[in-house]
C-alpha cells in the first residue's frame, strides 16, 4: 500500500511538473500574450465634434515599455458599454506618429576629487552620446562651485562630443543639490495631442554636496515628478542623498570603469520609456450635456492591480455629428491673407476608413504657393506670391480615404506701417492694436554695451533680433518709441481678451520658427511675435524656438524688474519678475 501511494505521488508531482511547464512561456511567445500590464494616463480631453484624445504609458511588470501595440490591441468602453474601434474611427499613434521629443540633462561632477578619473567620465559620457535615438535631444553640464552648461539641447553628435571633450578639472567644492535644481528647470513634462515633451536628468558625481548653498530638500522640490537618475561613484558619495534623488534610479559603481555600462542601461531605460507611449482617440457616439465613464484596457491582460486599466470621466456638452471627409484648421473654407505673408494649415479627416496621406495643391501658384511639411504631410505652410486683391483656392486631398477639401485664400492689403531706425537704417514693421502702436518685430539696433544675438550668432539676430538687459532695453528704443511699461502690455492684452487667450494672438503662427505645438497660435493681431529665447546672467543661452521673453520698463526692486512671456505649448502670456542681468527681446511701443 506504501509502494502505492508513494508511485501515487511521484506520478502526480510529474503531471503537475509537466503542467506547469507547459504554461511558462518561452522567449518566442509573441510580445503581448499571457502579459501584465500597468497603464499611466497621462491625458484625457475632450476636442470638437466629438473627439475623446487619451494619452498613456503601458509597461511590463518589469516596468519596461511595452511597444508596438495597435488599436486592435485595446478596449474602449463608455458607461460600461464598449465603444465600436470601426464606427467611432478609432486610431492609436505610438511616439513616432506624433511631435515627440526626449529632452536628457546629463550633468557631469568635474569637481577636483575627480582627478585622474576625469577622462573615464568624458569617455563614457561620449558613448552614451553616440546611442542617441530619433526624437531625443541632450545638453551637456558640468558641476563643481556651481552648473555650467557647456552645450544646449541638441541631436548633433558631432556638437555634443566637442562639449564634452572640452571638459577640464574645476574647483574643491561639490554644488551637486544646486546643480540638480539647475537640470531639473531646463524641461517640462508636457503631454498634449499635438506633441509630447518628457525630460530625464542624468546625474554623476564621486561624492556629496559640500557647499552647503542649496539643501535637500530644497533640490527634492524642485524634482517634484520630473524623473532623475543618480550614478554614484566611489566610497565618498552619499548614498542616502542619492536615493531620494534618483527619483527613477540610483546606482552605486565602485569602479570608473563600469560608468559606460551604465550609462547604456540608462540610454536603454530612457528609450523603453519613450517606446511605451501611445495616443488613443476616437470619435465618441454620447451627445448631450452629460458626464460619462471612460474605462481603457489591453486585450489579454492578466493584471488586476489598481493601475491595469485607465478609469476617467468626460463631458459630451457639445458634441455633434459629423459627416466623412476631409476638413482644414477646424473648418476654415476661406482665409485671408496679406502680401507676402504666410499661415500655417493643418488637415484632419473624419471617419477615415484608412489611415491618412495628405496632399496639397494650389490653383495658381504664382498666386499662392503651398509647401506640405517634410515629417508630416497633414500639414503645410501657404504664402501669398501674389498682389492683393487675387485670390487662389488650396486643395487638400486625403489619398488613402480619397476625400478631399478646399480653402479659398484672398490676398489683401498688408496692415503694417514701415518705419526706418535713423541710428542703422534698419526697416521694421508697426501694427496698430487697439489704440496703440507697437513694433511688429522685435528691435536689433546694436547698443554698445548690453546686448547680444542669441549664442552671439548673426543669423539668429538677424531673425530674432538682439536680446538686451534691463538697463540698456530702456535707453534702446528709437526717437518716438520708448520700452512699454507693465500697464501699457496690460493695456494690450485686455485688447486682446485677457491673458488666457492673449499669447495666441500675439504668437506667429505654425512651426517655422516655433517649436511643435506652438498652441493657440492665430497672429490675429499681427503683432508677430518670435520665440528669441534669453541670455541668463550667468552667460547661458536659453530656449530659442520655445518662449519669447519681453521685458517692460516697470521695475520691481534693485534687482528685478517685470517681463512677459509666451511659451510654445499654451496660448496665454505669463508676467513676472525677471533678473535685471538677463538678456530677453524688446519691442518698442509708439510714444
Amino acid at each position: 500500500m506504501q509502494k502505492a501511494r508513494l508511485a501515487t505521488t511521484i506520478f502526480l508531482a510529474f503531471v503537475i511538473m509537466l503542467i506547469n511547464n507547459s504554461c511558462k512561456k518561452d522567449d518566442s511567445t509573441p510580445s503581448g500574450e499571457n502579459k501584465k500590464y500597468a497603464l499611466t494616463k497621462h491625458l484625457l480631453e475632450t476636442e470638437l465634434p466629438c473627439f475623446v484624445n487619451i494619452m498613456f504609458e503601458v509597461t511590463d511588470s518589469d516596468g519596461r515599455g511595452v511597444p508596438n501595440l495597435v488599436t486592435s490591441d485595446f478596449i474602449v468602453e463608455e458607461d460600461g458599454q464598449p465603444v465600436s474601434p470601426t464606427e467611432s474611427a478609432m486610431t492609436v499613434k505610438n511616439k513616432d506618429g506624433i511631435a515627440y521629443r526626449v529632452k536628457t540633462v546629463l550633468m557631469l561632477d568635474n569637481s577636483a576629487s575627480v582627478g585622474s578619473n576625469l577622462n573615464e567620465i568624458k569617455s563614457s559620457a561620449i558613448n552614451l552620446v553616440n546611442n542617441i535615438v530619433s526624437q531625443q535631444e541632450i545638453a551637456i553640464y558640468v558641476f563643481s562651485e556651481e552648473a555650467v552648461m557647456l552645450q544646449d539641447f541638441t541631436s548633433d553628435i558631432n556638437t555634443l562630443t566637442t562639449a564634452i571633450n572640452s571638459i577640464s578639472l574645476g574647483y574643491a567644492t561639490t554644488n551637486l543639490y544646486g546643480s540638480i535644481k539647475t537640470g531639473v528647470s531646463r524641461w517640462d513634462d508636457f503631454y498634449s495631442t499635438q506633441a509630447i515633451e518628457q525630460g530625464f536628468l542624468i546625474v554623476i558625481t564621486d561624492g556629496s554636496d559640500t557647499q552647503g548653498s542649496s539643501t535637500l530638500q530644497s533640490a527634492l522640490d524642485e524634482i517634484g515628478d520630473k524623473k532623475v537618475y543618480t550614478v554614484g561613484l566611489g566610497s565618498e558619495q552619499d548614498e542616502n542623498a542619492l536615493q531620494q534623488l534618483g527619483t527613477a534610479g540610483y546606482y552605486s559603481l565602485e569602479n570608473f570603469s563600469e560608468l559606460s555600462d551604465q550609462f547604456k542601461e540608462i540610454q536603454d531605460e530612457i528609450i523603453s520609456y519613450a517606446n511605451s507611449f501611445y495616443y488613443l482617440y476616437y470619435m465618441s457616439p454620447k451627445r448631450g450635456d452629460n458626464i460619462h465613464s471612460l474605462k481603457l484596457s489591453v486585450k489579454d491582460n492578466v493584471s488586476f492591480s489598481a493601475n491595469a486599466n485607465i478609469v476617467g470621466e468626460f463631458s459630451s456638452s457639445g458634441f455633434y455629428s459629423v459627416q466623412q471627409g476631409v476638413v482644414v484648421n477646424n473648418g476654415i473654407t476661406e482665409l485671408d491673407l496679406i502680401q507676402d505673408g504666410s499661415t500655417y494649415l493643418s488637415a484632419l479627416t473624419y471617419l477615415p476608413v484608412n489611415n491618412p496621406s495628405y496632399s496639397w495643391q494650389s490653383s495658381d501658384n504664382d498666386i499662392v504657393s503651398v509647401t506640405a511639411s517634410v515629417n508630416d504631410n497633414s500639414s503645410a505652410t501657404i504664402t501669398a506670391t501674389g498682389n492683393p486683391g487675387e485670390s487662389a483656392t488650396i486643395t487638400v486631398t486625403d489619398l488613402s480615404n480619397s476625400l478631399s477639401t478646399t480653402v479659398d485664400v484672398n490676398i489683401v492689403e498688408s496692415p503694417y506701417v514701415e518705419f526706418t531706425d535713423p541710428r542703422d537704417n534698419v526697416s521694421y514693421n508697426s501694427i496698430q492694436i487697439g489704440s496703440q502702436i507697437w513694433m511688429a518685430e522685435n528691435l536689433e539696433y546694436e547698443s554698445e554695451s548690453g546686448s547680444w544675438e542669441y549664442e552671439n550668432s548673426a543669423i539668429y539676430g538677424a531673425t530674432y533680433g538682439r536680446l538686451y538687459n534691463w538697463e540698456t532695453a530702456n535707453d534702446v528704443c528709437p526717437d518716438g518709441w520708448h520700452l512699454p511699461s507693465n500697464q501699457e502690455w496690460s493695456t494690450l492684452i485686455s485688447h486682446l481678451g485677457g491673458a488666457g487667450e492673449a499669447g495666441g494672438k500675439l504668437k506667429e503662427s505654425g512651426p517655422v520658427h516655433w517649436k511643435v505645438p506652438n498652441s493657440n497660435a492665430t497672429n490675429e493681431s499681427y503683432f508677430s511675435a518670435l520665440p528669441g529665447g534669453l541670455r541668463t546672467p550667468a552667460e547661458d543661452f536659453l530656449n530659442l524656438g520655445e518662449n519669447a521673453y519681453f521685458w517692460s520698463a516697470t521695475s520691481v526692486d534693485n534687482i528685478d524688474a517685470y517681463y512677459r512671456k509666451l511659451d510654445y505649448d499654451r496660448g496665454s502670456i505669463a508676467y513676472g519678475p525677471k533678473e535685471k542681468g538677463s538678456a530677453l527681446s524688446v519691442r518698442c511701443v509708439k510714444d
